[in-house]
């Protein structure tokens, strides 16, 4: 019987909730915003552009996104087999020996995740040139803030993949063509060499944004490996890139190198454009679990215990000079200190550089020297703190060395 009432209520609700909905048709929405409402302005800007910003994270460190995918076939890092695991199929052997196949998951990982990028610029692109996003005095520097971010994202397919499909239309389902590795690059020229004018120059205001520098920065990058890219040299263009982004007075060297890589490195003077990360609103850095020993959980007091992965190539940590001191900034070696008492860690983990096994690929846990230049935060949860600086002043001043 009670079964019965209980149902009779709910019906009850359900009628009266239709009554009111069907004849109250004034009433107030608070749940949502609803686009008759929406009036942006210049401070809004950054909250309309945000998904294309938040899912570079994924992109640039996902799991074995663009950093693994970059790292893993290069000459600084590798991901041995320890005795905890990391063989996976063995998808990093091929990735560090160049024997890769068409199934790794690098590759795939990192081009789902900047099309889901391109996606994401491209449906906001597609609200504003309908009208549904009504931005009036702000709709060029949108347009081409977002054309500026997809542009970024095909850089990268550009760069590691060649020849991909070239999507610029939010709303076509058809099969896309592949392009040649060519056209995508001339797309890309094109995108941000057309923007370049509208974007901002304020390089306090638009961190983690791609302002007028960050377009320069890349198209630097883009010109110093055209060579590679179409076959024709553009060192030339290179320099001149460069040489806009020097003169702009807006950025300068830091006075440490880890600076441009710790926790705090939001503030660095260094950084032209970076992917934010947060421990807690914005995730996904987890550059610290995959290197660092289960074991340091306790040198750094972290919440989270991590896996014990990739290291430093043993002939890399080799080429270091003895007094170049990045060397100490960027690898964690050695016995481990207690971050309060200064003391070494007995019973702890003792980083060597070597690798064990035949081909360089078996190791126990404590070998290779892990990564520390993103410097890890004490107490540090499964997701650092630190930004990921994609384009920095100092890679600018390398571009126009190498290009001289």
């Amino acid at each position: 019987m009670k079964k019965k009432i209980f149902q009779y209520i709910i019906i009850a609700t359900l009628v009266s909730g239709v009554i009111i909905s069907c004849t109250k048709l004034d009433e107030e929405v608070y749940s949502e915003v609803l686009p008759s409402k929406f009036n942006p302005s210049e401070k809004d800007l950054p909250s309309i552009l945000a998904p294309t910003y938040a899912s570079l994270r994924t992109v640039m460190c996902g799991w074995q996104g663009y950093f693994d995918l970059q790292e893993e076939a290069a000459d600084c890092i590798i991901t041995p087999v320890r005795p905890n695991g990391w063989d996976d199929a063995g998808t990093y052997r091929r990735m560090h020996q160049h024997t890769w196949t068409t199934q790794e998951y690098q590759p795939f990982n990192t081009w789902q995740n900047a099309y889901s990028s391109i996606t994401k610029c491209n449906m906001i692109l597609s609200q504003i040139e309908e009208g549904t996003l009504k931005l009036e005095a702000i709709k060029e520097s949108a347009v081409a803030e977002l054309r500026a971010v997809r542009a970024l994202a095909y850089y990268l397919l550009l760069d590691n993949h060649g020849n991909v499909p070239i999507v610029t239309s939010f709303k076509d389902v058809s099969l896309p063509k592949q392009n040649t590795r060519a056209e995508v690059y001339a797309f890309v020229l094109k995108e941000l060499n057309e923007v370049l004018p509208v974007l901002s120059e304020d390089a306090a205001t638009t961190y983690g944004r791609m302002n007028k520098w960050g377009a320069k920065a890349l198209l630097a990058k883009i010109y110093l490996n055209s060579e590679i890219y179409v076959g024709t040299p553009e060192y030339e263009k290179c320099i001149k890139e460069a040489d806009d982004v020097i003169n702009s007075n807006k950025y300068q060297l830091d006075n440490n190198y880890s600076d441009v890589f710790t926790y705090t490195n939001q503030n660095s003077k260094e950084i032209i454009f970076a992917i934010p990360y947060d421990e807690i609103y914005g995730v996904g850095n987890q550059i610290h679990l995959k290197t660092l020993d289960p074991l340091s959980q306790s040198v750094y007091q972290m919440t989270a215990q991590p896996w014990g992965g990739n290291c430093a190539v043993p002939q890399f940590i080799d080429t270091y000079d003895a007094d170049d001191s990045r060397m100490k900034d960027s690898w964690i070696q050695g016995p481990q200190i207690n971050p309060t008492s200064g003391q070494v860690m007995i019973n702890y983990v003792k980083f060597v550089p070597g690798m064990g096994g035949t081909d360089g690929i078996v190791a126990a846990s404590n070998q290779g020297f892990r990564i520390g230049k993103y410097v890890i935060k004490p107490k540090a949860t499964g997701a650092m703190d630190n930004d990921f600086p994609f384009l920095r002043y100092g890679d600018v001043l390398m571009m126009k060395a190498e290009a001289l």
